[in-house]
C-alpha cells in the first residue's frame, strides 16, 4: 500500500488513529522506578494496543548510554539471583 498512496506512508508515520479505533492509540512516558537494590531508574515506556478488547503490550526500555541504561542492566543481572526464605528448620526438608 505504501508505494500507492503517500497518505497512507504519511498517516502511519505520523501514528494518528483512525478516527474509528480512537483506542489504537500508542503512548509513550517516563516512568521512575524505585529499586531498593539499586535507585531510581528513569524508563521510556511505549504502550501500544494489541487487540480491541484493550489489550495493550507495555515495552521499557533506558536511553542508551545513560546511568539508567546501567541501572537496568544491573537490575536484570540481580533480579535473576535466586532469593532464600528463612523458614522454620522443620519446612525446609531434609538436609543436602
Amino acid at each position: 500500500m505504501a508505494s500507492g498512496s503517500p497518505r497512507f506512508v504519511e498517516l502511519g508515520d505520523a501514528g494518528i488513529p483512525s478516527p474509528a479505533e480512537p483506542s489504537r492509540r500508542k503512548t509513550v512516558d517516563r516512568p521512575a522506578v524505585d529499586c531498593p537494590a539499586i535507585g531510581p531508574i528513569t524508563l521510556d515506556r511505549d504502550t501500544s494496543p494489541v487487540a480491541r478488547d484493550g489489550l495493550r503490550v507495555a515495552a521499557h526500555t533506558a536511553e542508551s548510554g545513560t546511568e539508567d541504561a546501567a541501572r537496568l542492566v544491573l537490575a536484570g543481572v540481580l533480579g535473576t539471583r535466586s532469593l532464600r526464605l528463612d523458614l522454620p528448620e522443620r519446612a525446609q526438608g531434609p538436609a543436602r
